[in-house]
């Protein structure tokens, strides 16, 4: 079953790009979880930005820690996404 939260009184419709979108999230959160940098990057990226549409709400700390673990293990795609933090942000990751 697909639970959908409300952000901002929205409960967003959801089609079939956007299903396969969540279930590519949800891979991704679950391999982030269990210590793969590039997920941890990616998934680091999507939570600083957040992603409406499929319901993952903005969560710049736990954004953060993802894109940290995975510069700890010298993933080339952390370097860009902390890159991207610093810049947009004016603070180290």
């Amino acid at each position: 079953m697909l639970r959908m939260m409300i952000i901002d009184g929205v409960k967003p419709v959801i089609g079939k790009k956007e299903l396969k979108n969540l279930e590519q999230v949800k891979y991704l959160k679950e391999q982030a979880e269990k210590g793969n940098s590039r997920a941890q990057a990616y998934y680091g990226g999507m939570l600083i930005c957040g992603y409406k549409i499929i319901g993952i709400k903005r969560n710049v700390d736990l954004g953060r820690k993802y894109i940290r673990a995975a510069l700890e293990q010298g993933d080339k795609h952390a370097k860009m996404q902390a890159k991207i933090f610093e810049n947009a942000f004016h603070e180290p990751i």
